[in-house]
């Protein structure tokens, strides 16, 4: 779980003690970095085997694909409020149906994303297709 906010975690480029240049995942973590959609955990760290949260990855999904967002006046989900730092992401994702609250009302923001459910938002974010692929 991060320990800070998008703002709060920014790095410049390579500035990463723990994923350094040539590693695996971080020339996508540096892009990544770049378009403001993932950030480190704490001050110089980016903690590339930590499970991504569904906060996390709503603010990804939504800031990778560049949307304009229109945040609502109230929130969708009861944990979630508009003081929370991916409000405007969340809601955004969640209104286009990418990914859905976890329970009761809630979306649980610092829950991890299983493989699974990470390969069902990024499905559904990028319109891909319900099908197997034939063997």
């Amino acid at each position: 779980m991060p320990s800070g906010t998008p703002d709060q975690c920014r790095q410049p480029a390579g500035s990463y003690s723990d994923l350094r240049s040539g590693a695996f995942g971080y020339a996508e973590a540096e892009k990544l970095r770049t378009l403001g959609a993932l950030w480190g955990c704490s001050a110089g760290r980016f903690c590339p085997s930590q499970p991504i949260t569904r906060g996390e990855l709503a603010y990804l999904l939504a800031r990778v694909d560049g949307m304009n967002f229109s945040p609502p006046s109230s929130s969708t989900f009861s944990d979630v409020g508009r003081s929370h730092w991916g409000f405007s992401e969340i809601e955004e994702v969640a209104s286009r149906g990418f990914i859905t609250g976890c329970s009761g009302g809630r979306f649980c923001p610092d829950d991890g994303v299983s493989r699974a459910a990470g390969a069902v938002f990024v499905r559904r974010a990028k319109g891909l297709a319900d099908r197997v692929p034939s063997s």
